[in-house]
């Protein structure tokens, strides 16, 4: 038995052994693409910069790139494989008597030799534009390359930045706008922002300040800086004589000047901010009346309607910083005055109502409601300038009727403007419900028949609650009723007991 076992193991092996090795080995991951950006092109009498580039790799994290510039003569250059290409340094100034090309060599890590690989048909680019590729035999690492000539460079004289300024509460902003000399001149490659306390600024180079994050936000008793890091785009340049602003306030050079002109970046661009005051609370109110008519002969109890705030297309609008309440409860039938606030900074509020707001009624769908669809529109308007009374409000938010328009995208409100702006916001809303004879009465004041008026609904069923003062001769005829079986029973029982005690004393 154990021979027979030995033989079929043996067996096994001698399978296993005949199986091509190629079967067992591990497949390759091909690396599918390698891009080289941000690259400095040589500028006439500037020199190379070898810190100002970047690069990126399909998948990521598994090659390792450095980099190399080179020259050769307009005269000894004709382009075959055996030019006599020159390294250069860094001190090194471009000329118009040159041509340099910009080399790449990029190696697979050493963690990763055995699983991945560079393909021939690897995508390789340098700054967008296909260059050349040398690919090693065995597939670990290759060469890109590039030919530049060098260019007049054309100098980029200002960089205007406009960024969110600090609120309290608000998130600095990572994505600003900026503007240049000549346009589209310059690449932004960081944006950071930092804080510092009132006690420890000094407005020196000695400050250190705390780097803020994205979901960092603005507080009171700090002062707050923006650091922006530009680079100049192919054929442009930057020099001693460039200026820069932050929101129209000339760079704040306490920490240095716009012009660095060394690694890594090209112009520093810097703005400080003051200390963050508590924000004024405001309290706008816009006044609505909401009236009841009856569809039926009865009247509904006491019934909350409530407003809100809506965009043009119907849509609920809420803002953080502001607290809107608009609610009014009517009693049947009638007219009812109510007011809808809005409490807020005016920041805030302008957010709001400075490009129109529009107002609706919540439709609740309570039973036997119809409610009005009529939608206002609000606009926050400044006064100050046209008022002739020094008491007047600063703010009015201004009612405007709307009307209804249609685009590609559907129904939307807008206001009419060729209206006059109202004094106040209506809504009609019809409650229809008609109660049965059975279910009102008729009440005689004075000895006049006043009508039949409905009777108090419910508020736990929804139905009508008859109440005792009718008058209807059935109902004291059933109290007579039941006041005689009561006195029976009392003189039954009391009878009953005399005799228990007779029978006993006996």
């Amino acid at each position: 038995m154990k021979k027979r076992i030995f033989s079929i193991l043996l067996c096994i092996c001698m399978v296993l052994m005949l199986c091509p090795v190629t079967a067992l080995a591990e497949e390759t991951v091909s690396i599918t693409e390698v891009a080289v950006y941000k690259l400095k092109t040589p500028v006439v009498d500037e020199h190379p910069n070898y810190g100002s580039w970047e690069y990126r790799s399909t998948p990521s994290g598994v090659v390792n790139v450095s980099f190399q510039w080179y020259q050769i003569s307009k005269e000894a250059y004709t382009g075959a494989a055996d030019d006599s290409w020159q390294p250069i340094s860094s001190g090194y100034s471009f000329s118009k008597d040159y041509y340099y090309k910009a080399v790449f060599l990029v190696r697979i890590g050493s963690s990763h030799t055995e699983t991945h690989s560079i393909p021939n048909d690897v995508n390789a680019t340098i700054n967008g534009k296909k260059c050349d590729i040398q690919i090693a035999d065995d597939h670990k690492s290759c060469l890109l390359s590039y030919v530049f000539e060098a260019q007049n460079p054309q100098i980029v004289s200002t960089i205007a930045v406009t960024v969110d300024e600090p609120v309290i509460g608000a998130n600095p902003d990572f994505e600003p706008e900026f503007t240049t000399t000549p346009a589209d001149s310059v690449t932004l490659y960081n944006i950071y922002w930092y804080k510092i306390s009132e006690e420890d600024f000094t407005g020196t180079d000695e400050d250190v300040w705390d780097e803020m994050s994205e979901d960092d936000v603005f507080e009171e008793g700090y002062y707050y800086s923006v650091e922006l890091y530009f680079a100049p785009k192919e054929n442009y340049s930057f020099n001693e004589d460039m200026t820069a602003t932050v929101n129209g306030k000339p760079h704040d050079d306490a920490y240095g000047s716009v012009y660095e002109g060394d690694f890594p970046y090209d112009a520093y661009v810097s703005g400080v901010f003051e200390p963050l005051e508590p924000q004024e609370t405001v309290t706008l109110t816009v006044p609505f009346t909401t009236t009841v008519k009856l569809g039926g002969n009865a009247a509904p109890g006491k019934t909350v309607f409530k407003l809100e705030i809506v965009d043009s297309q119907g849509e609920k609008l809420g803002f953080d910083g502001v607290e809107v309440t608009a609610a009014v409860t009517t009693n049947g039938k009638g007219s009812y005055k109510g007011s809808m606030t809005l409490t807020g900074s005016l920041e805030d509020l302008f957010d709001m109502l400075g490009e129109v707001a529009f107002v609706k009624q919540v439709d609740e769908r309570k039973a036997n409601w119809t409610y009005d669809d009529t939608v206002w529109g609000l606009y926050l308007w400044n006064g100050a300038e046209l008022a002739t009374d020094d008491a007047a409000a600063e703010y009015t938010v201004l009612i405007f009727p709307t009307i209804c328009e249609e685009d590609y995208d559907g129904v939307y409100y807008d206001i009419d403007w060729n209206s006059d702006t109202l004094d106040e916001m209506t809504f009609t809303n019809t409650y229809t419900y008609s109660a049965s004879a059975s279910d009102t009465a008729t009440i005689i004041i004075g000895g006049e028949k006043e009508g039949n008026k409905p009777v108090e609904e419910n508020p736990n069923t929804g139905a009508l609650d008859n109440v005792l003062q009718t008058g209807g001769s059935s109902s004291l005829t059933l109290w007579f009723a039941l006041l005689a079986i009561s006195a029976a029973g009392v003189i039954g029982t009391g009878a009953y007991c005399k005799r228990r005690r007779s029978s006993q004393a006996k």
